[in-house]
């Protein structure tokens, strides 16, 4: 779970340090930052205006790391499916902000043997947005609920459980056209304990489900 959580610290900050120094040269040519920033390199609102409706397809890889009982396990899934939402730029200024809500399905199937199996077919989020746009780029961070359902189960019983959890990330986006665009970003989804009775009233489980995506995406403009 640690070693997880370290990846998408690592991915979020390898995001950030490749904004930083571009900010901090623009925020040198003088001026306020909130108006000067990113000015000289900036196209035409007209050409990349960030406040519109989207839609898109999404495909990446799932880490997961499950402890249940004494048990620690991890496993990696392919995971793809789409998401659906709205970017609003903040008047004479590179700030936008946004809300997401995202739905991918996965394969995470974790088991240290035959004696207990976690799987969780899909993730699904709902996650604020905010960043800068630079020309056609847009670099963002992202948080919000996430919720999945997870399974556990053991030999003659399984356990289907809901859970609401968190998701956390960053990406970057760069506009291909006015309508289309494509996406890179990671997010990491850290679900609550879960206490599971499936294999029966003489035992207890207590699951953890600590996840992480790193996804390509590709979008598609509204109006």
């Amino acid at each position: 779970m640690r070693a997880t959580f370290r990846a998408a610290v690592a991915a979020c900050l390898l995001i950030g340090l490749i904004a930083i120094p571009v900010v901090a040269l623009a925020a040198d040519t003088g001026g306020p930052v909130a108006s000067r920033i990113f000015d000289d390199i900036q196209a035409p609102p007209a050409v990349h205006n960030r406040s519109a409706f989207y839609v898109g397809v999404v495909g990446g890889m799932d880490v997961a790391q499950i402890e249940a009982a004494t048990f620690k396990f991890s496993d990696s899934s392919w995971l793809a499916g789409g998401f659906v939402g709205l970017n609003v730029r903040l008047p004479s200024s590179p700030f936008v902000i946004g809300l997401e809500g995202d739905y991918v399905f996965t394969d995470i199937k974790a088991s240290p043997g035959l004696l207990v199996v976690a799987t969780t077919s899909y993730l699904a989020s709902v996650r604020a947005r905010a960043g800068v746009a630079v020309g056609p780029a847009f670099l963002y961070v992202t948080g919000g609920p996430a919720f999945t359902e997870n399974k556990l189960a053991v030999p003659g019983s399984t356990d289907k459980t809901f859970l609401i959890g968190a998701a956390l990330g960053a990406g970057v986006e760069a506009e291909v056209t006015k309508a289309l665009f494509l996406r890179l970003e990671a997010i990491h989804y850290a679900f609550p304990d879960n206490d599971s009775t499936s294999c029966g009233p003489s035992c207890l489980y207590t699951s953890k489900d600590q996840q992480t995506t790193v996804r390509a995406a590709v979008g598609f403009k509204l109006n």
